[in-house]
């Protein structure tokens, strides 16, 4: 009976050994996670952080792309007037015969006369309205036809100016264009890169739930064996346990850690 009484206590003593290691080798391996899944929360705020910046960034770049396109079609349009004028300054210039405003005014003028100082006849009378009328209205479309800069040189000048404005808009469109493209690429790397984060941290989260059932499981049987171990070898070989651990032993209530740990100790001071 002492024999196998002595290889009961020491198949039991090998279970805790065991059950002892085994906790601890987990419990050094969920650590593990818990450093990796810190790791990966720091990396994921850091993306999400960098994200952010460039999408801001990226915003702004846009909004400025919208308002140069904006200006740069209002040069335009006023480049295309511009450019319409002075093609009509050079019409107007290279077409001698059409009578200037001022030689209209005088033809005008000698027919007012001539209706007011003559005594014309109806039809004669009639015919120097209908030509003053025809008169009136060439120059109004001669004065139409006017503009501010009357040298076709300083007009040029103003649509060279005009010009070079709306190419440097153009040029800064392009380069705030190849800006936020390149926002975009490093929009799509970090969104690919935070998606793998949240996917390996879930994984992570499983994986420790896993070893908390375990540990736990193994705190169980641990905790059991070590209650057995309790009853079977005599207080004074192992060690006076506390009132309070001999109390939850006699009613068969769960040992704290603390206790568990205790009663390990004891156990392999006795080996």
């Amino acid at each position: 009976m002492e024999e196998e009484a002595k290889a009961n206590l020491d198949e039991l003593k090998r279970k805790i050994e065991q059950t002892s290691s085994e906790l601890k080798k987990i419990n050094e391996e969920k650590e593990l996670e818990y450093v990796e899944k810190n790791k990966l929360d720091r990396l994921l705020f850091s993306f999400i952080k960098k994200a952010n910046e460039i999408r801001d960034q990226k915003t702004h770049t846009d909004i400025n792309i919208k308002q140069l396109k904006k200006s740069r079609e209002g040069l335009n349009a006023e480049l295309k007037n511009l450019f319409g004028k002075l093609k009509n300054i050079q019409y107007i210039g290279n077409k001698s015969s059409k009578p200037s405003s001022e030689n209209l005014k005088k033809q005008i003028n000698v027919m007012q006369f001539a209706i007011e100082t003559e005594a014309l006849s109806f039809e004669r009378e009639k015919a120097y309205m209908d030509k003053i009328r025809l008169l009136r209205k060439q120059i109004m479309e001669a004065e139409k036809d006017k503009t501010s800069i009357k040298d076709p040189k300083l007009f040029k000048d103003v649509i060279f100016t005009k010009k070079k404005v709306a190419d440097e808009t153009h040029e800064k469109i392009i380069t705030l264009a190849t800006e936020s493209s390149k926002n975009f690429e490093n929009l799509t790397g970090l969104s690919r890169k935070i998606s793998d984060i949240k996917r390996r941290k879930t994984d992570l989260q499983n994986s420790l739930k896993i070893y908390k059932l375990k540990i736990d499981n193994l705190n169980q049987a641990l905790e059991a064996y070590l209650q057995e171990w309790a009853k079977i070898v005599p207080n004074e070989t192992i060690g006076k346990p506390s009132i309070d651990m001999l109390s939850r032993l006699r009613d068969k209530k769960t040992l704290t850690k603390d206790d568990i740990l205790e009663l390990q100790k004891k156990i392999y001071r006795k080996r």
